[in-house]
């Protein structure tokens, strides 16, 4: 399962850099970013079987690889591509069990092989079995590379993910997620 994951990553990671910090736009110009995303997270109190479901919490952290470009004044451009660090916090908006369910996190993502970056966004969430569609907004980023730095705020983006249970059977507490998102702003 672990390697089935790791290539998933990889594939996600050569769809998806586009160049992460993105989700990105300036004041003065437009922005656009990609990542494959891998991680772990937790649960509380735990997923299962009994309708009508349950608040949960959520946690999560994980890499990301993958990088943005957001234009600057003149001839500026913030650049940062590379392995991010990611961490996000929330929770449910209904109910939940292990078959579905939805809310909201937020959180940041920083890092950067070449230049470094910082994304702060908030993620609403739609799970139906294995499958999370992710849903950025409000971003806010920058990026300082070689050539130049970039920044801003009120960008989107979105995210498709494999859900992967720790447990087989009930409570589910602990995941693994993969996946890729993109963002673009203007």
């Amino acid at each position: 399962m672990k390697k089935l994951l790791s290539r998933m990553a990889l594939v996600g990671a050569l769809l998806a850099s586009v160049a992460m910090v993105g989700q990105t736009t300036t004041a003065y110009g437009a922005g656009v970013s990609g990542a494959a995303v891998i991680g772990q997270g937790t649960i509380s109190p735990g997923l299962d079987d009994t309708l009508p479901g349950t608040i949960q919490s959520v946690t999560f952290g994980g890499s990301a690889i993958g990088g943005g470009i957001a234009t600057g004044v003149g001839t500026q451009v913030g650049i940062a591509v590379g392995d991010f660090t990611c961490t996000f916090n929330g929770g449910s908006s209904i109910p939940e069990t292990r078959a579905a369910g939805s809310g909201t996190a937020s959180g940041t993502c920083n890092g950067g092989t070449v230049g470094t970056g910082t994304i702060a966004c908030t993620a609403t969430y739609a799970r139906a079995g294995a499958l999370v569609l992710v849903v950025l907004t409000g971003c806010s980023a920058s990026a300082s590379g070689p050539l130049g730095t970039g920044s801003a705020s009120g960008a989107l983006g979105a995210g498709l993910f494999v859900f992967v249970p720790d447990q087989l059977t009930p409570p589910v507490t602990s995941y693994r997620l993969v996946g890729a998102s993109a963002g673009a702003g203007a």
